[in-house]
C-alpha cells in the first residue's frame, strides 16, 4: 500500500489500539433512500450529517455517498430505509 496516494490516504483511519484501518470503497456503488421506509425520524443525519440531511419533504436523502459508506452505510436506518444501489 503506498501512504502517500491522496486516494488511499483518506481511507486511512487510527484505531484506539493506535493500529490502521484501511477502508476501501467501490466507486461503482452509492446509496438511496427508500422513501417508502423512510419515516423521517433523523437518525441517520444524527448519526451522519455530513453525509445525510432531511429532505423539504421531512424524508432523509443522501448528499455524499462516500461520508454515508463512512459512517456505516444501510446500517444507518433501522428502519431499512438506506438502500445500497450498484
Amino acid at each position: 500500500m503506498n501512504w502517500t496516494d491522496p486516494e488511499e490516504e483518506k481511507y486511512r483511519y487510527k484505531s484506539s489500539e493506535n493500529k490502521y484501518l484501511i477502508l476501501k470503497f467501490s466507486k461503482n456503488m452509492t446509496y438511496k433512500v427508500n422513501k417508502e421506509k423512510c419515516i423521517g425520524c433523523g437518525l441517520c443525519v444524527a448519526t451522519c450529517p455530513e453525509g445525510m440531511e432531511l429532505g423539504e419533504d421531512g424524508k432523509a436523502k443522501v448528499i455524499d455517498r462516500d461520508k454515508v459508506e463512512r459512517c456505516g452505510g444501510e446500517a444507518l436506518c433501522p428502519y431499512q430505509a438506506i438502500e445500497e444501489v450498484k
